[in-house]
């Protein structure tokens, strides 16, 4: 395959970006009940966006 380096690496720099920030934030600025009830929205954000994908 093709390895597009204009698509892959600001996406790969989101990535790393993303990864240290939200180490960052997970070990030192929130607690524990915090993130679970964070990644739980995301989660049925998720949930509700492919339930509105198969509908449409």
């Amino acid at each position: 395959g093709n390895f597009d380096l204009q698509f892959i690496l600001p996406l790969a720099v989101a990535v790393l970006m993303g990864g240290l920030g939200g180490s960052y934030l997970g070990a030192v600025k929130f607690e524990a009940k915090t993130i679970q009830k964070v990644m739980g929205s995301v989660i049925i954000i998720a949930i509700l966006s492919l339930i509105k994908g198969i509908i449409q």
